[in-house]
């Protein structure tokens, strides 16, 4: 995972800070987003700001 390190926006509009969490696949990824109590938790983060949530499928080339 990667969170609130150093960037730069390069396009689109300016933001605070980004998180990158990485799994194995992406049904695993959407378990986890779509569990209870994660859901449960991220309402109060949607509550105190606004976020983007994107799901990308990696390419292991890239690594």
């Amino acid at each position: 995972m990667v969170s609130y390190g150093d960037f730069e926006v390069l396009e689109g509009r300016p933001i605070e800070g980004i998180v990158i969490a990485r799994f194995p696949d992406t049904d695993s990824a959407k378990k986890w987003y779509y569990n209870d109590a994660y859901q449960k938790a991220a309402k109060h983060r949607q509550n105190g700001a606004l976020y983007d949530g994107i799901l990308v499928a990696g390419n292991s080339h890239y690594k």
